[in-house]
């Protein structure tokens, strides 16, 4: 967040910041398996601790299924 104060800005630091300001970034994937099939992958991701199904589709697509 930044205020506008006598034509300087003034940036709130980053331990100031609200969770709410932060610009919506996907959570980074730190494993990623697809099964013996290849027809899902499962993703798993440290910031937010879960587990991501996903069905692959013939042309590659990921189409989500569940999340824990």
């Amino acid at each position: 967040m930044s205020e506008q104060i006598g034509g300087t800005t003034e940036v709130e630091p980053a331990s100031r910041r609200k969770i709410s300001d932060i610009p919506d970034e996907p959570p980074k994937i730190i494993n990623i398996r697809v099964t013996s099939d290849g027809k899902h992958a499962v993703t798993i991701t440290a910031e937010d601790k879960s587990v991501r199904v996903f069905e692959i589709s013939p042309e590659g697509q990921l189409h989500h299924l569940s999340q824990r």
